[in-house]
């Protein structure tokens, strides 16, 4: 039996037509990541957020939300998260206005965390928490780890072996932990699968006129 399909897009009330994908949270709002800003949907209606809020960018790449309920964004030009003491911009005449001109006691609705100092570290694809609650970021120029600090907390690079220094062959695409504990990244110089103990094993996928890189990865339902 083929089920009735319907087709949302801007005309609807998405921000924009190019979706990244989508994400339902523990509360069963299912988030949209696009290409013109991040849309929550209640089942009903788009709630749309953009750099007025504190995105830092429109090119939302995906959302995690952790175990401890702290949501997490994915852009272009770094992480995000979403503070909960925040509120969105308005005028007072209810108009969304950007988040420089909010008042020194109000909080911006996002949080900006720089991962790295180049522009390719922030281009972030993946954020995944493991199991002891660490968040981990895969970008375009490597792999990160969230660490407390002296500031609070702070993305730090993870140096894996067989991973240009200059980045030209950086990327770490998607991430995913096994039963086991051990997380495995998909980049572009090949599959690394990150043991407990931190030590990293490197798979080299290449063929004869292959890169090698791997985009994606996933757990069966052996190793979940």
């Amino acid at each position: 039996e083929q089920q009735p399909v319907r087709t949302y897009g801007r005309s609807d009330g998405l921000p924009g037509n190019v979706v990244m994908g989508p994400y339902v949270d523990t509360r069963h709002f299912l988030w949209i990541s696009t290409r013109d800003g991040l849309s929550r949907f209640d089942g009903v209606r788009f709630t749309n957020y953009d750099m007025t809020d504190g995105l830092p960018t429109a090119m939302i790449n995906g959302i995690l939300e952790t175990r401890a309920g702290v949501y997490w964004i994915e852009t272009n030009s770094g992480a995000c998260r979403l503070n909960p003491r925040g509120r969105r911009a308005t005028s007072p005449a209810g108009e969304r206005t950007p988040v420089a001109t909010l008042s020194s006691e109000s909080e911006p609705l996002f949080v900006q965390y720089r991962v790295g100092s180049s522009s390719l570290t922030n281009r972030v694809n993946i954020l995944i928490e493991d199991r002891l609650g660490v968040v981990w970021a895969g970008t375009d120029g490597g792999l990160f780890r969230l660490e407390a600090s002296d500031r609070g907390e702070e993305f730090r690079a993870v140096q894996l072996p067989l991973v240009p220094t200059d980045h030209s062959a950086g990327a770490v695409h998607t991430a995913v932990e096994d039963a086991d504990g051990n997380l495995w990244f998909a980049a572009d110089w090949g599959l690394t699968r990150l043991l407990p103990d931190g030590r990293p094993v490197m798979y080299r996928l290449a063929t004869r006129g292959e890169s090698g890189a791997v985009t994606s990865v996933m757990a069966d339902e052996a190793t979940r």
